[in-house]
């Protein structure tokens, strides 16, 4: 089954030292999330932006920072 429309998304590549990317795969595991949601939740939180909707979960007190996923956009 395909997944619904997440709004307007760009790719954002870098390298990171394996040890990230171990502890970055473990966390989005252990939540459920894949690693490109668990980095863009990480993100919008600490650029106290909002949290698209589309990502499940969160920090407490998150939800008042989440948009619909019409208004949901993460750009590089």
């Amino acid at each position: 089954m395909p997944q619904p429309h997440r709004g307007d998304r760009k790719p954002v590549s870098f390298l990171t030292p394996s040890s990230i990317r171990d502890e970055v795969d473990r966390r989005a595991h252990r939540e459920g999330l894949t690693r490109g949601d668990y980095l863009t939740r990480l993100l919008a939180l600490e650029l106290e932006l909002p949290v698209p909707s589309y990502i499940p979960g969160g920090q407490p007190g998150d939800a008042q920072l989440r948009l619909p996923d019409s208004e949901a956009q993460m750009s590089a």
